[in-house]
């Protein structure tokens, strides 16, 4: 994406005062290391797909459900997650 913009760019910083073009440097260097992030996180995902986790036991889930209902009204627990 930024190679697209960058000969408007290096046209702008031409007309901009050094403290602006100190900026524009900055934010475009963000955006490349934005688009090196992404590129990393598609080559990993190539490599090895993500996989849907298995569901815990039937009698896990039960015990949790047990626990969670005491917790609840005795407030000391906010939040549940099931695996």
């Amino acid at each position: 994406m930024l190679d697209l913009v960058i000969g408007g760019a290096k046209d702008l910083r031409r007309t901009l005062p050094q403290v602006d073009q100190y900026k524009l440097d900055e934010y475009l260097d963000s955006i490349r290391a934005v688009e090196r992030q992404i590129a990393a996180i598609k080559y990993r995902q190539k490599k090895r797909p993500w996989r849907r986790p298995e569901p815990a036991p039937e009698s896990v889930t039960k015990q949790t459900r047990q626990r969670s209902k005491l917790r609840f009204p005795l407030g000391t627990s906010k939040v549940i997650t099931y695996r």
